[in-house]
């Protein structure tokens, strides 16, 4: 996640991470721009949620990111499913 200030940054952030090779960029919904890379690890690609700071979409990230660091056993669950996903992306 990038958290901005404003979305006064959103263009600039979002043309220097198409420098490095994000290319898909879907358009704001519900607060947040999902930004993501092709593919190349065997994890497969890179995700970006770029968010304005303190907003609702902010707030439920930090929120997940929280409970995962709480409850180990679901936090490898989560961590299962999405390397199942990943191998299986028609799922």
């Amino acid at each position: 996640m990038i958290a901005l200030k404003d979305w006064e940054d959103e263009k600039g952030i979002i043309k220097k991470l198409k420098t490095i090779g994000f290319t898909h960029i879907h358009p704001k919904n519900k607060g947040r721009i999902f930004i993501s890379q092709p593919p190349e690890t065997k994890y497969g690609g890179i995700h970006i949620h770029l968010v304005k700071r303190d907003s609702k979409e902010y707030k439920n990230l930090l929120f997940f990111r929280d409970y995962l660091r709480k409850h180990k056993k679901e936090a490898q669950e989560y961590g299962l499913q999405k390397m199942r996903l990943a191998r299986y992306p028609k799922f």
